[in-house]
């Protein structure tokens, strides 16, 4: 599915178990079936077992590969104007930082996007001038933080003209 056809597109990175996991009687909580259908096996006593499709599933990391199955995807979108947003959600101590600002050896993807966009704007410098906004946003129990100038939790709202809002949010 291209980004044009959809408002949202979902990629799932199931990372691979721990040594301590596959030592231990460990059993996954998502699993992935074939390529793009995942199953996530609720609680034994519970037992809810969900199976989806995602837009695109990973099963292991470099940041490089989900770079490439995630948010290059959405730099065409962009260059023609549209806001795009990315969400990461990863359990503490599931390595999210490492995922999306990484190490210089191994950059996350955050800088993959950031240097590609560049280069695509470099690209295209003589076609059309482009103004670039960056906000960078952390939810961390329920509260909204801006990671660019840090101070206290930020509030959301609903504005009439502008959609939903958070409030303080710095743009550079």
């Amino acid at each position: 599915m291209a980004v044009e056809d959809s408002t949202l597109q979902v990629v799932v990175w199931v990372p691979p178990p721990t040594p301590r996991e596959l030592d231990s009687q460990w059993q996954p909580v998502v699993q992935v079936v074939y390529e793009r259908v995942l199953t996530h096996y609720g609680p034994k006593k519970k037992s809810k077992d969900v199976t989806f499709v995602s837009d695109g599933s990973l099963v292991r990391r470099p940041a490089n590969r989900m770079f490439q199955h995630s948010t290059h995807s959405i730099l065409d979108s962009i260059l023609q104007g549209y806001t795009c947003s990315v969400f990461v959600y990863e359990t503490t101590g599931a390595e999210k930082t490492h995922t999306v600002l990484g190490r210089e050896e191994d950059p996350g993807i955050m800088y993959l996007t950031t240097v590609e966009l560049y280069k695509c704007l470099e690209a295209r410098q003589q076609e059309k001038h482009f103004k670039v906004l960056i906000s960078y946003q952390e939810v961390y129990n329920e509260q909204i933080h801006d990671l660019l100038e840090p101070k206290r939790p930020l509030a959301i709202h609903e504005d009439p003209d502008k959609g939903v809002v958070v409030q303080g949010l710095s743009f550079h």
